[in-house]
């Protein structure tokens, strides 16, 4: 078994790779490489030999870039249900968690027909998490209430013989 290599794609220029019966192409740079075997038995009163077809093995360039979440704020809270996108050429899931005295649920959130993903108005701080296939991830935590919340604030101390106009 001798297994030969080509990327050239005029298969022009094949270079010897490896002497076996088994062969695991390398997978550390990207592009396609095509490999053949020449497969030699000596062994019998003549001498035999046949060759494989050509096998095209294409390593792709490794995503490195996390998907980009658009239309809401990391951090933010909203009043009402809120509309956001998430932008990914290899977009595997977006998912939002809430944390519940049970624990933590999390549903795998579809897209509208416009490629739009909603969260509820239910008064919850939801976890949304985009991960494309490649293991990146980008994490968002927003607050989407029902209504408005006040949170009253008060920054002066009581004045006393001080009157006021309106």
């Amino acid at each position: 078994y001798t297994w030969y290599s080509v990327t050239k794609e005029d298969f022009s220029d094949f270079e010897k790779v490896h002497d076996s019966s088994s062969y695991t192409p390398p997978t550390t740079a990207a592009g396609t490489t095509y490999y053949y075997c020449v497969v030699v038995n000596d062994h019998d009163v003549g001498l035999a030999a046949t060759e494989t077809g050509l096998v095209a093995v294409t390593v792709k360039e490794k995503d490195t870039t996390a998907p980009v979440i658009s239309g809401i704020e990391n951090g933010k809270t909203y009043c009402s249900s809120v509309t956001f996108t998430v932008e990914d050429d290899n977009l595997a899931s977006v998912t939002a968690s809430v944390a519940t005295a049970e624990g933590t649920k999390t549903e795998t959130l579809t897209p509208d027909g416009d490629g739009k993903y909603t969260l509820a108005a239910v008064n919850e701080t939801y976890t949304v998490t985009a991960t494309d296939t490649a293991g990146s991830k980008t994490e968002y935590k927003v607050t989407v209430n029902d209504g408005h919340t006040f949170e009253w604030k008060i920054d002066k101390e009581a004045a006393v013989g001080v009157t006021g106009s309106k």
